[in-house]
């Protein structure tokens, strides 16, 4: 039952998401071409003594064109979100929702293919970001006689950042330290979704009108308690325990150190995950005791 769900709520959103894609990676070769454009004009780098002014229109034109495209692509990431959310709050708490809970299937299985749902979008976008990304590492820097059209320099230099990070840290610590990470985005993507799915859930269960408003406005009281909460606990363990730790490392061999590290950032991954967890409860809590559609 759970791939029957999640078919229906993958549908619903690919239906508009596929041309937020389209115009995200369209725009990544415009704007490309634009910056490259923008980058080689005589307007911008001043290689000419005059520039003319149709030179500085067009140069002009070209640095506005890179703009939209930027935003084309930040506007497909917030049409994402909306596809997403949307369909979360429609299928639960609009009138939809009648029909929903009537499906011989538990809240714990309709909430399960939602944060599904949600994950599996958001990893799609973000491997169209990165893809969007790479175009314009290749395409933007302008050509020269030793690239020609293609000038990968920028790509080039992301690869040897991280080329040196694998050689300065070795491969092992590498890949412990690119696993933890992984841990941490993981968690960090769980949780955004759960929050935000609490926060719908909330909405819906406080307010009789207004629902998204209210929502809305729980998302952004409950992310500013937990900004402040997390910063004063950095702060107070920043006093309490900097010169601690700045004498421990210093004691300490540089592989015990980088094991440290490690483990302390394995000890961040971990309290996110409580925290996924939490928000995810949480939201099935309130679905199955507090709602009701009446």
């Amino acid at each position: 039952m759970l791939g029957k769900l999640l078919k229906y709520d993958l549908k619903s959103v690919w239906r508009i998401w596929w041309i937020a894609a389209v115009s995200a990676l369209g725009a990544s070769f415009v704007g490309s071409f634009s910056f490259r454009f923008f980058l080689s004009s005589p307007a911008h780098n001043m290689a000419a003594e005059t520039v003319s002014s149709r030179e500085m229109l067009v140069t002009a034109l070209a640095a506005i064109v890179f703009a939209f495209s930027v935003i084309t692509i930040v506007a497909s990431v917030l049409i994402t979100a909306i596809l997403v959310y949307l369909r979360f709050y429609k299928h639960f708490f609009s009138d939809e929702g009648y029909l929903t809970f009537t499906l011989p299937v538990s809240r714990k299985m309709l909430l399960f293919s939602k944060t599904l749902n949600a994950i599996i979008w958001t990893v799609a976008h973000t491997v169209l970001i990165t893809v969007c990304s790479l175009v314009f590492l290749v395409f933007s820097p302008p050509a020269t006689a030793e690239t020609g059209f293609f000038n990968p320099f920028a790509l080039e230099a992301v690869g040897d950042f991280i080329s040196s990070l694998f050689d300065l840290m070795g491969a092992g610590w590498f890949l412990a330290f690119s696993f933890a990470g992984f841990l941490i985005l993981t968690g960090l993507t769980v949780f955004s979704i759960s929050l935000i799915h609490y926060c719908i859930t909330l909405g819906a269960i406080i307010a009789k009108k207004a629902k998204l408003l209210v929502a809305i406005g729980m998302y952004y009281l409950i992310t500013t308690i937990l900004s402040f909460v997390a910063q004063a606990v950095i702060m107070v363990l920043f006093i309490c325990m900097a010169g601690r730790f700045v004498v421990l490392f210093a004691a300490l061999t540089p592989g015990a150190a980088a094991f440290a590290v490690w483990l302390i950032v394995l000890m961040v991954a971990t309290v996110i995950a409580v925290l996924a967890s939490i928000m995810y409860f949480l939201t099935l809590g309130n679905l199955e005791r507090k709602l009701n559609l009446a």
